[in-house]
């Protein structure tokens, strides 16, 4: 694949998980307003449900920033190790 398009298809993947992390943070941080009629009470959120919506977010930071340093880490051809042992003739 050519760096151009992977970056092109990696800053996709990237924008489209930071707009969904950020629906999903979004829903959970701030309460549900209820409708007019509606007896449903907004409860507050606890440290323990924050954390697992935060959690996964930081992950998946990690997991690109970790495939943007892969990707545009520059590339060494390996070398050929070349043995200094004589072969000596069967007798």
């Amino acid at each position: 694949m050519r760096l151009i398009l992977g970056d092109v298809i990696f800053w996709i993947a990237a924008v489209s998980c930071l707009v969904a992390q950020v629906a999903i943070v979004r829903s959970t941080i701030l309460p549900h307003v209820p409708g007019p009629g509606s007896e449903r009470v907004p409860r507050p959120r606890t440290g323990p449900e924050v954390a697992w919506v935060l959690l996964p977010a930081c992950v998946l930071a990690g997991v690109f920033a970790l495939t943007w340093r892969e990707m545009h880490e520059p590339r060494v051809a390996p070398t050929a190790q070349v043995s200094t042992a004589v072969k000596r003739p069967a007798p």
